[in-house]
């Protein structure tokens, strides 16, 4: 593996170096501030990027949103503080970072192998063009539930920012039960639900197992276990499946609203339900949101312009499971009009 490594300090860039090293990796740049980096990302791609936040020039942030306009690398958040640079962190996931980790200290071997298996797990991402889960929808559907119209989301890398423009533009008394999957590190979800509650006028808050989606409030997926919803309606949190890449699983939300969720107060095939993809790498939630599709819901996918990765989008429209394809700034009007 070839990683390129961003930091402003030189101890971090050797201790960082150290540790790519001791798994037999390559260093294949390092830049010292994020300007340096995007024109290095773009010369001489690597297969991951360690980037530090706060740096001159231009900060971490801003050089993810740069890179992920031309590149799919994957690339990590190293900072010396996460609590300290909590903005930037958030901004940073917004803009295109998949995931951030607090900057080993040199002999730290646990940290240094938190960031390992970090790495590890992104690359591994990237290298499969699709889920190694499966997923099949029944032949007969169960009967499902009867409560209220449902809006799911699936979104990845950049969604923080998207999520939160989409549901803060809602309003109160919105309609409909809103379920998101956003994949994220556990260490972010609790930071990253009470900043989506922040902003937004509907109700936001973690799903718990056993309990039922209600109108007018946003349900975030725990980040370490997949959700389904149930026959009866009910959250289902389990561990993931041994071979699953990413967890939540957005397939698997969307397949078992596809079989579960049957609520059709408009009448069956008029899309009283919602299914949207959001920015994201890789192809998770394509699959599930064809199955939505052909359950009778209502399906859109994010436009390549407002995406900080088409990459779940993209593979969503290639497999037909889009109803309609629209940029970030038009799918809440979009969704208010569709449930009013």
């Amino acid at each position: 593996m070839r990683v390129g490594i961003v930091n402003d300090l030189p101890v971090a860039l050797q201790a960082l170096g150290d540790i790519v090293r001791s798994r037999g990796w390559s260093v294949a740049w390092t830049a010292s501030d994020g300007l340096e980096a995007v024109g290095l990302a773009r010369s001489a791609p690597p297969d991951i990027i360690l980037m530090d936040l706060v740096m001159p020039v231009m900060d971490g942030a801003e050089a993810c949103r740069r890179i992920s306009e031309f590149s799919d690398t994957p690339i990590i958040a190293v900072t010396a503080s996460i609590e300290g640079n909590s903005r930037l962190v958030y901004e940073a996931f917004s803009c295109g970072a998949a995931d951030a980790v607090k900057l080993p200290s040199p002999g730290d071997k646990v940290r240094a192998g938190k960031l390992l298996g970090k790495m590890d797990r992104l690359c591994a991402a990237r290298r499969n063009a699709r889920s190694e889960r499966a997923f099949d929808l029944p032949e007969a559907p169960s009967a499902g539930c009867r409560a209220c119209p449902m809006l799911a989301i699936g979104a990845s890398t950049g969604g923080p920012q998207a999520v939160m423009e989409l549901l803060s533009g809602l309003g109160g008394g919105f309609p409909a039960a809103t379920l998101v999957v956003q994949h994220m590190n556990p260490e972010f979800l609790d930071g990253f639900a009470a900043w989506l509650a922040k902003s937004c006028k509907i109700q936001v808050r973690l799903a718990g197992h056993g309990e039922r989606p209600v109108a007018g409030a946003a349900y975030i997926a725990p980040a370490d276990r997949d959700i389904e919803v149930d026959a009866n309606g009910l959250f289902r949190l389990s561990d993931p499946h041994v071979s699953a890449i990413h967890t939540p699983s957005i397939d698997g939300l969307f397949f078992s609203l596809a079989k579960n969720w049957k609520y059709s107060e408009k009448g069956p095939g008029r899309g009283a339900n919602l299914g949207v993809i959001l920015t994201g790498m890789g192809s998770d939630g394509a699959e599930g949101l064809l199955g939505l599709k052909n359950a009778g819901w209502t399906t859109v996918a994010q436009g390549r312009a407002s995406c900080a990765v088409y990459g779940m989008p993209k593979a969503a429209a290639e497999i037909g499971a889009c109803s309609a394809v629209m940029e970030l700034d038009g799918l809440c009007g979009f969704v208010k009009k569709f449930f009013g």
